[in-house]
């Protein structure tokens, strides 16, 4: 079934169609038969500057034909920019149209004031205003001002014009030295300053005395009184004659007062004074003694007594060879015997020889020889000269293979010391020697003291060495011990040999003895951390090199500057100016020097 509203909506639509088809067809044939004929334009509405204008022309037919009239566009004028000041405004520069009000017109406000610092244009006095004046940094014709006060008086010191008294003010005055103005003001009167008593007459032990005070100003008197008589003030008595078992004593006492004044009284006679228990004859382990008391005055034996013998007393002592009983009183000595050795300790008297407890020896004849450590592990060991009673003459080799302790002590008893002794010893940090190598004649290195044929295997924790028993310091006794800091040298060392210290770079510390005489070549040869090196008095011979090539640095004093020399082999180079001997020994390094003079 079809919609009925859809029919309607064809319809009108049709119709439309047919009414606009009717107008144009109408149009056509009116067009065809007229031609239209305008009038004049007629300005109906004014164009301007910004917007179009309206004209109009008419046909006698009632046709109206209308145009637009263009915009005039704006007539500029220019006008200049005014700035502005502090009070008044002023503009920028802009445009603005002469038949409208268009304008490009942009106001700048005034700038107001912008004042500097106060500056003082008029300083102030005590007697007059100051003034400040502050100036507009944009015109300087604005400025404002302001008052300040008026300055404190300067016056002086203040000057007594009239000095007080006892009994009347004084005055005194100042000035200010600018307006003279004057202050005055009064002072206070003093009145009396009371002086201390003043003893006008002395009192005595038996009659007054009188004292007064008085102004210590004016000296009047302002007060006396009577000092009543002191009395006597006797002191202690002592003894001025005195009593005995035969004789009456006398004793005093005297006035502090008055010397003159004295009391005495009489002492009775005296018992006898019984002394001490004195000895005739005092008792020994066998014989008797005797003994008395007497009157300390007259010496009159008041009683004896017999002394007993005291017997012997013993005591059993000992020494290092041997053990006996000694009789305390009379030092008799009886039972005297050898000691029984056990490990360095007397199996009879428990008499102990000393040493470490544990160590292993050789006897050989009369002497040991320490072999090894046995069970000992302590931090430090000092080897005894003596074992059970026997000199300790020699170390055997291996003999601290091992140790773990940081520091030996080698004793001056010590004759040979064998190859490797000190084996082993990888933290040992001190080491007290009495000579270098196997023996005091065997001049080797330190190196042989730890199995080496040189100073390699000396350990690198070893940082202190000192001999205690050489003349003689072995040609590269110490060569390249890079980590010993510091080495002693006994004062009976009289030769230092070829290259001795030669690369000991961490050498700080080396005291020359008094006793050297010969500083061999090379001997110090860059020891890099060697400060300062002082060259005894007796030292007669410095070889090549020997002091401080490799180290520039070093401080090298001589106690004797005077009677050097420098040679070529034995040929005289120069003689060495004392004045500049640590130039002259930079300069003459590569010469050996001799002292010829032998003061």
């Amino acid at each position: 079934m079809k919609n009925p509203n859809i029919n309607r909506y064809i319809e009108i639509f049709l119709f439309v169609i047919l009414v606009c088809l009717i107008a144009v067809f109408a149009n056509l044939l009116i067009s065809d038969k007229h031609v239209h004929s305008y009038d004049e334009w007629t300005l109906e509405v004014n164009p301007t500057c910004t917007s179009e204008g309206l004209r109009k022309r008419y046909c006698f037919c009632g046709a109206v034909q209308t145009c637009a009239v263009a915009a005039s566009g704006h007539d500029y004028i220019t006008v200049e920019g005014l700035p502005a000041t502090c009070t008044e405004s002023g503009h920028m520069p802009y445009v603005q149209c002469s038949r409208c009000e268009y304008s490009t017109f942009v106001e700048i406000m005034p700038l107001g004031h912008s004042y500097g610092e106060w500056f003082l244009s008029k300083a102030a006095t005590c007697a007059e205003f100051g003034e400040e004046k502050r100036v507009c940094a944009r015109d300087e014709s604005h400025f404002e001002v302001r008052a300040t006060g008026k300055t404190p008086h300067t016056m002086s010191d203040w000057t007594v014009k009239k000095a007080a008294s006892c009994t009347q003010d004084g005055t005194e005055v100042r000035t200010c030295s600018v307006c003279l103005t004057e202050e005055t003001k009064a002072i206070p009167m003093t009145g009396h300053l009371p002086s201390g008593w003043i003893i006008e007459e002395e009192a005595t032990c038996t009659q007054d005395g009188t004292e007064y005070r008085q102004c210590a100003n004016c000296l009047k008197c302002l007060e006396k009184r009577t000092v009543q008589a002191t009395g006597h003030s006797f002191g202690q008595w002592f003894q001025s004659v005195a009593p005995s078992c035969v004789s009456f004593g006398e004793e005093k006492r005297i006035c502090a007062h008055d010397a003159t004044h004295v009391e005495s009284r009489v002492i009775e006679k005296s018992e006898h004074i019984p002394s001490q228990w004195l000895t005739d004859n005092e008792p020994s382990c066998e014989v008797e003694g005797l003994r008395h008391i007497e009157c300390l005055t007259c010496k009159t034996r008041l009683e004896e007594q017999i002394l007993p013998v005291f017997g012997h007393s013993f005591e059993t002592l000992y020494d290092s060879e041997k053990h006996y009983s000694l009789c305390t009183r009379c030092n008799l000595v009886k039972d005297s015997s050898a000691h029984i050795w056990g490990d360095n300790q007397c199996k009879v008297c428990n008499y102990d020889a000393g040493g470490i407890k544990g160590l292993e020896w050789l006897l050989d004849g009369n002497y040991y020889t320490l072999t090894g450590l046995g069970n000992v592990n302590i931090g430090e060991i000092t080897v005894p000269e003596t074992h059970n009673g026997k000199m300790v003459t020699a170390v055997g080799a291996y003999a601290f293979n091992n140790f773990d302790g940081t520091s030996i002590i080698i004793p001056d008893s010590i004759e040979r010391i064998e190859k490797g002794a000190l084996s082993g010893c990888n933290v040992l940090k001190s080491l007290i020697i009495p000579f270098i190598g196997c023996d005091s004649h065997d001049k080797t290195n330190l190196g042989f003291l730890f199995g080496g044929e040189d100073n390699s295997t000396v350990p690198r924790s070893l940082k202190e060495v000192q001999l205690t028993g050489v003349t003689y310091i072995a040609d590269s006794a110490f060569k390249d011990c890079k980590f010993i800091t510091q080495i002693i040298l006994p004062d009976t060392v009289e030769v230092i040999g070829e290259e001795s210290f030669y690369g000991c770079i961490e050498l700080e510390s080396i005291e020359l003895p008094e006793s050297l005489k010969i500083i061999n070549d090379t001997a110090f040869w860059n020891c890099q951390s060697l400060k300062q090196l002082i060259i005894p008095a007796g030292v007669q011979q410095i070889g090549v090199c020997a002091l401080f090539v490799g180290n520039d640095t070093i401080e090298i004093t001589f106690i004797n500057k005077e009677g050097w020399s420098v040679y070529d082999g034995d040929k005289k180079v120069a003689d060495v100016i004392s004045e500049n001997i640590a130039d002259e020994l930079k300069k003459y390094a590569l010469n050996t020097w001799k002292r010829t003079d032998k003061r």
